[in-house]
């Protein structure tokens, strides 16, 4: 990549870990459109919708403890519980009283892009007798889905033999993939090791898209430390702080390398 271009990316990048770090602490999602396009971006990435065999319609959503944040602004936009799972380090939040799941349904309704959580909402909105947009909406990066889909499939990684960064997200549905890869840049391939797709964009202008992304609808859980530290070790990467072999700069670098979690 020519030097002028990585410097207008790491730029980029700049700009927008400090707006995000603004957005951060003024917006939770308060704007019921902003939410209903967060929400159903989690639900396509970790949540069910379900209809019981006795007609009871409910929508769960299981994520990791350390990433509890989720859960509980959910629980605070459309009421419900989130209880602990028993042997293993998850929490769940469950919906099943019928005013809220109306609620929940009109939110995400025509807003799901996985045909599978499509399907499972249509189910549960003849159940419940309301209109239901039906086929999975197509992928923009002009809403929060995509930062809702982030906080369940997606990771932030280092490679820390060769120091090289990316972002990538891992499903079953490869057409979806190609859709975020045509408009966020990155690529997709095949991962024979689960026999799934996997993203991943490690191009300095393609992971300035990302940042930017996370700065207009920002991530709410642990990721969103994670992305700041993410963010610093590419802009110490643009100073090439990573090959020189002393000074505090490297030693912070060396730092936050070591402590890096993906």
């Amino acid at each position: 990549m020519p030097m002028t271009l990585f410097k207008e990316s790491s730029e980029t990048i700049r700009t927008a870990c400090i707006s995000n770090q603004n957005l951060l602490s003024k917006n939770r999602y308060k704007n019921p459109h902003l939410f209903s396009w967060w929400l159903a971006g989690l639900i396509d990435a970790d949540g069910l919708l379900l209809v019981s065999k006795t007609g009871y319609t409910s929508c769960e959503i299981t994520v990791a403890e350390e990433k509890w944040q989720i859960l509980a602004l959910v629980k605070s936009k459309l009421g419900g519980s989130i209880k602990k799972r028993t042997r293993v380090k998850a929490l769940r939040w469950r919906l099943h009283n019928t005013p809220g799941m109306k609620t929940l349904s009109l939110l995400i309704s025509g807003k799901l892009m996985l045909k599978k959580k499509s399907d499972q909402l249509i189910k549960v909105c003849r159940q419940l007798k309301i209109e239901e947009r039906g086929a999975p909406y197509l992928f923009s990066k002009e809403n929060a889905w995509l930062t809702g889909f982030f906080e369940g499939k997606g990771y932030f990684n280092l490679n820390k033999n060769n120091l090289q960064l990316s972002i990538t997200l891992s499903l079953k549905d490869k057409t979806l993939l190609d859709e975020i890869a045509s408009l966020m840049g990155g690529r997709v391939y095949y991962d024979k090791s689960w026999h799934g797709w996997l993203y991943a964009a490690s191009d300095v202008d393609d992971i300035a898209l990302w940042v930017k992304h996370f700065s207009r609808f920002p991530l709410i859980s642990c990721k969103q430390i994670q992305l700041r530290r993410f963010i610093r070790l590419l802009l110490y990467k643009s100073r090439n702080v990573h090959l020189k072999k002393e000074g505090k700069d490297r030693a912070r670098f060396n730092r936050l390398v070591s402590g890096f979690s993906e």
